[in-house]
């Protein structure tokens, strides 16, 4: 899977970004939400990009305490975030609700 990766080549963009493909992305488990870590070694002129092994999946932090949920790192912040939000049940039994967004953050 990784062979064909490792002749990559990209182009540096005029705003200074570097796009890499898709495939090359998702064989690292990698979204458009991750946060990764730049390292440059000087010695042989290379970037080295990787990611942390903890980070939230909903902000990209590294740096609160985590919890798993289904698999996946969700920070205490989001947790608490995502705890605080209430569903109004009723709105959904009457048909209200139809594309699962539309909730009550009750404070």
């Amino acid at each position: 899977m990784f062979k064909n990766c490792l002749d990559l080549k990209a182009e540096i963009r005029e705003d200074g970004t570097i796009k890499l493909p898709e495939e090359f992305l998702s064989a690292l488990g990698w979204t458009p939400k991750t946060v990764v870590q730049i390292e440059f070694e000087q010695e042989g002129k290379c970037l080295i990009i990787t990611a942390p092994f903890d980070y939230c999946c909903i902000c990209g932090t590294s740096e609160n305490p985590f919890f798993n949920v289904m698999g996946k790192h969700v920070c205490e912040d989001c947790q608490q975030m995502i705890a605080s939000v209430k569903i109004d049940k009723s709105k959904i039994l009457n048909g209200q609700i139809k594309d699962n967004l539309d909730y009550t953050n009750e404070e």
